[in-house]
């Protein structure tokens, strides 16, 4: 038998085992996620990344579903490890009687909580309901102040542990303040905590009043269209996100309503959370009932971005390391499957001393550099006529300041008679291995691939638009999420 699962009682009845291995695979180091006290535990952050990861990609909201990966990961759970996800669960439908909870099933509807902390919902999955996982011999708590990081054992060094008193915790961001030989906390605040949230009314002039254009050509009219700027303090959270939606990074929420009670809601986030970093957006059609937000199906999603300007930062010179290549000489393109979109982008190299890097609507700069790369792009089509409907981009990388800067086209998925999508990317995969293209002075492309083993310090979204369009009743709404 190829495949094999089997479940075991140990521990007095009280740990579930969960395996399912691939015979070929047994020789492979396993991952084997045990909790222990209630709390997960992982070797390494590499280990619980991937898990994160595997829930994520394989759409699953509950770790005890999770199946074997190709790394033979190997889940022992015990009775007592209950994830934050579903204590928030159990928390918010036990207000509700047996007969309330037959009408919300009978409608289709589907609680969903969110963390007042934790704005990645598949993060909370391997969280117990203290907000805690185990990571090597320690210990990780979340706590409103920042991190808790205490060694197995010392439970009894943070029981009397209060949150630290100052009149400006963000100029404290990323101070240790040692609770005891055996703990620490460690102060997360990426600014805007606390703030007063008013939603932008006019948030960027260049977008403010235009519709959306969605890939099947869809028109939202801007009057159907909800808009925020990238930025902590641009959200429509309750009043628990809106206390420390800045607390790990950036998480900016809109909500749009169709009536009353039925709205779509998108959120944008970029939250860092010492030992696993999550960026990503998630789009949600909702029907109030009983005084709270469900999760409801609707008829369409459509989500992704327009044109998008992502910078990259080096510590060096990103051809330093490279034989025989420079920037002067560097390929007229550059191609790789990046995993967001399942196929390759041809990104062209243009030019620095014409390229706009500083202000502009960024649909515009990518028009501009689709004009004046037209002769390369053309000749790329003609050599490669299969691949005239590619997805293309553009490069341009400034030396002086150790920047790479990288239009990626629009890009957009769709679901349809869902009620949830999560979606996630990272655009840091900016390093590896490239194929590339040269256009020779006789008008003949060469090839070669290329390695760029440097990679950046520093990724971030610089210019352009997030969106999300929701239709429900045959009518179209969106929420747009833009740079400043």
């Amino acid at each position: 038998m190829k495949y094999f699962k089997h479940f075991l009682l140990l521990l007095s009845a009280a740990v579930l085992i969960l395996s399912s291995c691939n015979k070929e695979e047994i020789q492979q180091e396993k991952t084997i996620i045990i909790s222990k006290k209630g709390v997960l535990s992982f070797n390494n952050f590499q280990e619980l990344t991937s898990v994160v990861d595997a829930l994520k990609e394989l759409d699953i909201m509950d770790i005890r579903k999770l199946p074997a990966t190709k790394a033979c990961t190997e889940l022992i759970l015990s009775d007592d490890f209950t994830s934050l996800r579903q204590s928030l669960i159990d928390k918010g439908l036990r207000s509700f009687t047996d007969a309330e909870l037959e009408e919300i099933q009978n409608e289709g509807l589907v609680y969903e909580p969110e963390d007042s902390i934790i704005s990645d919902p598949y993060f909370t999955e391997i969280l117990n309901a203290d907000r805690e996982v185990q990571v090597g011999t320690q210990i990780y708590r979340y706590v409103p102040e920042g991190i808790i990081v205490y060694e197995v054992g010392a439970e009894d060094d943070i029981a009397a542990y209060s949150p630290p008193t100052t009149n400006n915790p963000s100029t404290n961001h990323g101070e240790s303040i040692q609770i005891s030989n055996k703990a620490k906390l460690i102060i997360i605040d990426y600014g805007d905590q606390g703030t007063s949230i008013v939603p932008d009314s006019n948030p960027i002039n260049n977008y403010a009043s235009k519709s959306i254009t969605l890939l099947d050509g869809t028109i939202v009219s801007n009057n159907n269209i909800k808009r925020a700027s990238y930025r902590q303090i641009s959200s429509e959270a309750n009043w628990f996100n809106r206390n420390i939606s800045g607390l790990f990074g950036t998480n900016v929420v809109l909500t749009n309503d169709f009536d009353n009670k039925h709205r779509m809601k998108l959120r944008m986030f970029d939250q860092d959370y010492l030992i696993y970093h999550a960026i990503g957006m998630s789009v949600r059609s909702q029907q109030k009932s009983l005084g709270i937000w469900w999760r409801k199906k609707a008829q369409e999603f459509r989500y992704g971005w327009t044109a998008i300007e992502v910078e990259y930062s080096y510590k060096d010179s990103l051809f330093a390391a490279q034989k025989n290549i420079s920037y002067s000489n560097f390929p007229n393109y550059i191609t790789k499957s990046f995993s967001y979109r399942g196929s390759n982008i041809y990104l062209f190299n243009h030019p620095l001393n014409s390229y706009n890097k500083t202000t502009g609507d960024i649909n515009s700069v990518f028009n501009s550099c689709k004009y004046n790369l037209a002769d390369i792009i053309t000749k790329f089509n003609a050599k490669h006529p299969s691949l005239g409907n590619s997805p293309k981009g553009f490069f341009t990388y400034d030396e002086t300041n150790k920047k790479l800067y990288v239009l990626y086209p629009q890009g957009e998925e769709s679901a349809f008679n869902d009620g949830r999508e999560i979606i996630r990317w990272s655009f840091d995969w900016f390093s590896g291995s490239f194929n590339t293209g040269l256009l020779n002075t006789n008008g003949n492309w060469s090839y070669k691939g290329i390695t760029i083993s440097t990679s950046p310090i520093k990724t971030e979204i610089s210019r352009g638009r997030v969106y999300a369009a929701v239709k429900y009743n045959n009518i179209w709404k969106a929420c747009i999420i833009e740079t400043e």
